[in-house]
């Protein structure tokens, strides 16, 4: 049982409401969560549907990561500093 399932959380059933629900319990916060979350879609279009890729939306993808996830790796080091 995870840290979250003790604090009575349910486990996200996948990536994209994993942000959802780390914005909704404050460990990142919801501006970000909501920014991050469509992410999760483009690991699916690059392993199933890697031959109709538009690249100009994975150029838009991967410039919008380099941005938003130096932030979400900021806000889980900070949050997991609090936590120790």
């Amino acid at each position: 049982m995870g840290k979250g399932e003790e604090a009575g959380h349910t486990v996200p059933d996948d990536y994209y409401e994993s942000f959802i629900r780390a914005g909704e319990l404050k460990i990142i916060s919801l501006d970000l969560a909501q920014k991050l979350a469509p992410s999760s879609g483009l690991r699916n279009r690059l392993v199933h549907e890697y031959d109709r890729l538009d690249h100009s939306m994975v150029l838009k993808a991967v410039n919008m990561a380099e941005e938003l996830f130096p932030q979400y790796i900021k806000a889980i080091n900070d949050y997991l500093s609090k936590e120790m």
